[in-house]
């Protein structure tokens, strides 16, 4: 049945087909798709998606965005041609093809047979394994061959150019590049697939076409790939494994001689052919989610014990901290300045080791005479600091004793405008600290969001902030009220930050490294139960400054609570083609972790109170930014996540957090994220989520005013808020129900 669309929806493309050069333009009238991938770069091309009207057909229109790309697509046009005189009403579907050509805006454009997704960028095959496994190989071999039948050789031939649907089933594209049997070749396809002998410029032979798609069939089949094999390793790799594989693949890469053609194989796995069996990596692969879900359940018995026993001695040490639910070490264990810490132990201050104060009063009798300041670490005499106040037109001038009012709400109002100035130190300029900072009884919440250069921590934390202090609904549903700390750096970081990300969906520049620093935002978050009161700031570094072991970063030891973000690009076993199709940046895949948390976390071991515990005392909420790029992936615990069906009422429900941490451990352990898994290992608690700030990648080219945006169409936050509720609750700062991330255990 035909496919229903409004009527407003369609757009039209006009535009000559390969076989009809000479005749009438034909008119198709387009439904664009929306969504993650529904419109991307690859190389010097741009991708739309659409569906025609009135059939549903998925097609692709094809653009250039440069003059060389442009001549492509001619050659990709005059390919087609070839292909349709020649194989006329045999063209197969497997072999994406051009349906018409539209020259009129200058630049030409495409329209393309393309459906499904591209398998480059898969880690596995794992989703193209079950009774039509060998369809999909007899697709790839069906393609070569009608390519081969018209006399081209594609010569490039990888998972690159190759589209999967389950409906659908292979398609082959990538016919700018193809070439007529004994021209140049263009260049390879890279280690992976490109066959002994063939180089840039050679001569192109059908053989070179068969090896590659030999190699695709291969790691279709096993998971694996055999770069700069010869035959007799591509045959022993092949003979490690299952007899259908063998079967099917031996064939294909024979002991002596030349390789079969296209059709002999095609034919030899024609349909009715079904490789009925599940492949080792498969087993393999639930293996290692199965280890991975045993050692998130062993991690959380420890850190509940450490927990557990971190409460028995903070009740006897600490009885009205232990009342409170300060599980992380409140003022009762406040730490001194880092330098008046160092000179102390070495004996070179002159003074004697302090003794840990009391606990902090109840807010009706605060005593803040001494604050640990949160940029330098300073210790503090709070009262006697000076002090200055916004005068209206943005500048801070001395405050004189006399200018403070009487009254107790005009005093309120001054303290929202005045500051205290800290002197710094040898390594940290002088810095205002908002009044109210230490004004509540509570120790203030420091989070430090933690990751390397272009994981997008600016980006998700914006979009943090939006949420919490927009997201009324979400906010009462675990009981917290939110304020500005400092309604001038509030101003200024929703005006420079907030607003032109989700207002204009506009693409924030990289943190720079700034020779000052201090935290980006702070709020004033209250539990509406217990009406207690906390100072939470966040500080936002650049990734370089973060890796920096300098005395000027040595707030990294005074943060109490952290977010780690982690860029998915950078996990090999989870960098997907997303970042190149969309032009995403981020970091390249290794298999060594994020440097900046390294470094991060060896400043913490050092400084941490008790060097002897198997945990850093501080909470950690660890998100895997960007996680839109693995959306229609193969990753079953992504999609339950970050599905847009989702209801809306779930955010802010944090009983389902245990749920979600659990299978994004399994994810990153199990495709090679281990050592991104350190804070959460580290911490005497920790969260683990799935998030992204935008829903998509920025378009590829800048508008008129030079700016990156995002498209509106897939723009969007996804999750942003629940690692930073999940922190909240943690630090002790929810005490509803909702905090105990529907865990068994009582809260320490």
């Amino acid at each position: 049945m035909a496919a229903e669309f409004p009527e407003a929806w369609p757009e039209e493309f006009r535009g000559r087909g390969p076989g009809s050069s000479e005749g009438a333009e034909e008119s198709f009238r387009l439904v664009p798709e929306t969504g993650t991938g529904a419109r991307f770069t690859r190389g010097s091309f741009q991708f739309v998606r659409y569906r025609l009207h009135p059939t549903g057909k998925r097609v692709v229109v094809k653009s250039a965005l440069d003059e060389p790309s442009s001549g492509a697509l001619e050659r990709e046009y005059e390919n087609n041609r070839l292909v349709r005189r020649t194989l006329r009403h045999d063209m197969p579907h497997q072999l994406a093809h051009v349906i018409a050509r539209d020259a009129r805006r200058g630049a030409p454009r495409l329209l393309l047979s393309w459906h499904g997704e591209c398998l480059d960028g898969w880690t596995d095959p794992d989703r193209l394994h079950g009774p039509g496994l060998t369809d999909v190989v007899h697709d790839l071999f069906t393609a070569v061959d009608a390519l081969h039948t018209c006399g081209l050789v594609h010569g490039a031939i990888s998972p690159e150019h190759l589209w999967w649907s389950e409906g659908d089933g292979l398609q082959l594209s990538g016919l700018e590049g193809a070439v007529r049997v004994g021209d140049p070749l263009g260049p390879g396809p890279g280690p992976d697939w490109t066959p002994p002998g063939r180089r840039t410029g050679g001569r192109a032979l059908a053989e070179y076409d068969v090896h590659a798609a030999g190699l695709v069939a291969l790691w279709m089949l096993t998971g694996e790939t055999a770069p700069d094999a010869g035959r007799r390793e591509i045959r022993d790799l092949i003979l490690s494994h299952e007899t259908p594989v063998q079967e099917l693949l031996l064939p294909v890469f024979p002991s002596a001689g030349p390789l079969p053609s296209a059709q002999a194989i095609s034919t030899r796995i024609g349909p009715g052919v079904t490789l009925r069996f599940r492949r080792a990596l498969s087993a393999r692969h639930t293996a290692r989610l199965e280890d991975a879900a045993a050692a998130f359940t062993e991690l959380r018995r420890r850190q509940q014990h450490f927990r557990a026993r971190h409460a028995r001695t903070t009740s006897r040490t600490h009885p009205a901290a232990a009342r409170r639910g300060d599980t992380y070490g409140g003022a009762g264990e406040r730490r001194g300045g880092l330098w008046s810490r160092i000179t102390a132990a070495f004996g070179t201050s002159g003074t004697a080791t302090r003794t840990a104060p009391p606990p902090p009063a109840p807010p009706t009798a605060v005593s803040r005479s001494t604050v640990e300041c949160p940029v330098c670490l300073n210790e503090l005499d709070w009262d006697s600091l000076p002090r200055t106040h916004n005068n209206g037109s943005g500048s801070l001038v001395p405050l004189r004793p006399e200018s403070v009012p009487a009254d107790p709400e005009g005093r309120l109002r001054l303290e929202q405008h005045a500051y205290r100035t800290c002197p710094g130190n040898a390594a940290v300029q002088s810095h205002n600290l908002p009044e109210r900072y230490p004004a509540f009884g509570t120790e203030p919440v420091r989070v430090g969001v933690v990751g390397a250069t272009s994981t997008g921590k600016s980006h998700l934390l914006a979009a943090m902030i939006h949420q919490v202090t927009s997201d009324v609904d979400a906010m009462n549903r675990v009981g917290l009220q939110v304020q500005p700390l400092d309604l001038m750096q509030y101003s200024a970081y929703m005006s420079t930050i907030v607003h032109p990300l989700v207002q204009d969906r506009q693409q924030l520049e990289p943190t720079r490294v700034r020779a000052d620093l201090h935290f980006a935002i702070g709020l004033v978050v209250t539990d509406v139960r217990t009406r207690r009161s906390h100072t939470v700031v966040f500080f936002d570094i650049a990734g370089e400054r973060l890796q920096d072991t300098g005395p000027e970063t040595d707030f990294l030891s005074g943060l109490n609570a952290l977010l780690c973000v982690v860029d998915p690009n950078t996990v090999r076993g989870l960098a997907a083609f997303g970042r190149r199709e969309n032009g995403q940046s981020g970091g390249e895949p290794n298999d060594a972790g994020d440097p900046a948390v390294h470094t991060v976390f060896q400043r913490l071991r050092v400084h941490k109170a008790r060097p002897a515990d198997p945990f850093l005392r501080l909470p950690c909420a660890l998100v895997v930014g960007k996680s839109d790029l693995l959306r229609h992936r193969g990753f079953d615990e992504v999609e339950q996540w970050l599905s847009r069906r989702r209801d809306p009422r779930e955010t802010g429900d944090l009983t389902r957090v245990e749920e979600e941490s659990r299978d994004v451990y399994a994810m990153l352990a199990a495709r090679g994220g281990e050592q991104w898994l350190t804070p959460v290992k580290e911490c005497e608690d920790a969260t683990l989520h799935l998030a992204s700030a935008t829903g998509t990648a920025a378009l590829p080219a800048p508008d008129a005013d030079g700016v990156l945006r995002f498209p509106p169409e897939s723009f969007g936050q996804q999750r942003v808020l629940m690692p930073l509720l999940s922190l909240l609750a943690m630090k002790g700062v929810i005490t509803t129900d909702a905090g105990r991330f529907g865990r068994t255990e009582e809260r320490s």
